[in-house]
């Protein structure tokens, strides 16, 4: 799993730029796009079709043998949910203060589970 992990961490560091902008939120949404073909290709072994970045995460969840990572996969998947909705709203115009602060608190959240998730491939 090494250079799997190699791959998708390689991905999972493109989430750690901060949202200043619309453009910025449709950047992220993009890498989770690319997160979630990682995930399914390297760790779940298929490709992902039509699948939501959530919904590969929830797959990847169920894969999961240790508790602790299963549940930090469901809660990563929320995240992506939320940064997806807050995404939606950029497509429409720039985004407000107080969502660009609210989308670079889900991309923090998001970035720092999926490390943790990450982790455990080292152990």
């Amino acid at each position: 799993m090494a250079k799997s992990s190699d791959n998708i961490k390689k991905v999972i560091d493109d989430l750690g730029i901060d949202i200043s902008a619309s453009d910025d939120a449709m950047f992220v949404v993009g890498r989770l796009d690319a997160l979630a073909s990682t995930i399914a290709a390297r760790y779940l072994k298929r490709v992902t079709g039509q699948k939501a970045a959530d919904a590969v995460l929830r797959d990847a969840a169920q894969k999961q043998p240790n508790e602790k990572y299963t549940k930090l996969l469901k809660r990563a998947a929320s995240k992506v949910a939320a940064l997806e909705r807050i995404a939606e709203t950029a497509s429409y115009g720039e985004l407000r203060p107080d969502q660009i602060r609210r989308a670079n608190a889900v991309r923090s959240d998001l970035y720092d589970l999926m490390l943790k998730w990450l982790g455990q491939f080292d152990e």
